[in-house]
C-alpha cells in the first residue's frame, strides 16, 4: 500500500527491485497512470491498482498495489517524494525464476566470469547476443538477457546502467556468478545475484516437498521428506532389521 503525501502538483516516482517508474502528479496522474507506469517496469510484468479514493492520485490517497506475477515474498516498493508504503501481504510462490543484475561502464579490457569450476571471459564490446551465449555455456542452461530500455549495443556500454540475467530454465537458487579476474579499462563491471531486490536481482524458489523410501534386502524404510537430514536419514536406515550401523 502506498499512502500518498506528496501535495496537488507535485511529482513523485515509485521504485521497485531498482527501478524508477515514469513521473507521477499528484492531482492529475490516474490509477490507470501507475498501473501503467509499473507495468513498463522491467522488474514488474502484471499489477492491480485500487484507491480508497477516487481514480485520480490525491494528496491522503491510500493506493493499494497487487503484484500479480511477481511471486513469493517481494521487497517493498519505494517513493522519491514522502510516500508512505506499507506490505499488506506477504507474497509465497512455489517456483520463482533467478535474477542476476549486471552493469559495466568500461571501454576496453576484459573481464573474466566463474561459476563453480567454470570460467568465461567477456570482453568490453561483445555484444548482448555474444554475453548471452557465453554465459549460457558458462551457466550450463540457456539464460536471457533483458535490456530495460533496449539501449545497449555492447555489454560495457550501458554506462553503469543495469541490464539483468534471467534464469528460465534452473530452478531455485542459483549461484551467483562472480569476477575471477578483472582486466577491464577505465571502468568496472558489478554483478548482483544473491538476491540484493534493490539492485534488481532475485532469488530462486524451487519447491521441495514429498516423501520417500529406501528398501534393502526387502525391508523398507518408514517414508523419508526429501528435505531430511543426514541424521533423519542415518536413523531410517538403521531402524531396518537388515541393516546395522551406517
Amino acid at each position: 500500500r502506498l499512502q500518498v503525501i506528496s501535495n496537488l502538483g507535485e511529482i513523485f516516482q515509485i521504485e521497485f527491485r531498482g527501478q524508477k517508474t515514469s513521473d507521477i502528479e499528484v492531482g492529475l496522474s490516474t490509477l490507470a497512470d501507475i498501473d501503467q507506469a509499473l507495468e513498463e517496469l522491467p522488474s514488474i510484468r502484471q499489477v492491480d491498482v485500487s484507491s480508497n479514493g477516487s481514480s485520480i492520485v490525491q494528496n491522503g490517497d491510500k493506493i493499494d498495489i497487487e503484484f500479480l506475477t511477481e511471486h513469493g515474498e517481494l521487497v517493498s516498493m519505494k517513493s522519491s517524494g514522502p510516500e508512505i508504503v506499507t506490505k499488506l501481504v506477504v507474497g509465497e510462490a512455489p517456483n520463482r525464476a533467478e535474477r542476476h543484475a549486471l552493469s559495466c561502464n568500461a571501454d576496453g579490457g576484459y573481464i573474466i566470469l566463474s561459476l563453480k569450476d567454470l570460467t568465461t571471459t567477456i570482453e568490453f564490446n561483445d555484444d548482448i547476443g555474444t554475453v548471452t551465449s557465453k554465459l549460457s555455456l558458462l551457466v550450463g542452461n540457456p539464460v536471457s538477457i533483458v535490456d530495460p530500455d533496449s539501449s545497449i549495443t555492447t555489454i560495457c556500454s550501458s554506462a553503469g546502467k543495469a541490464v539483468f540475467v534471467d534464469f528460465p530454465i534452473i530452478l531455485g537458487d542459483v549461484e551467483t556468478i562472480t569476477i575471477s579476474f578483472n582486466a577491464l579499462e577505465n571502468g568496472s563491471m558489478s554483478i548482483f545475484g544473491n538476491g540484493e531486490e534493490h539492485q534488481g536481482a532475485v532469488n530462486g524458489i524451487s519447491p521441495i516437498m514429498g516423501y520417500f523410501s529406501l528398501t534393502h534386502d526387502k525391508k523398507t524404510t518408514i517414508p523419508i521428506s526429501v528435505d531430511a537430514t543426514a541424521q533423519e536419514l542415518k536413523m531410517a536406515l538403521e531402524n531396518l532389521p537388515t541393516i546395522g550401523l551406517v
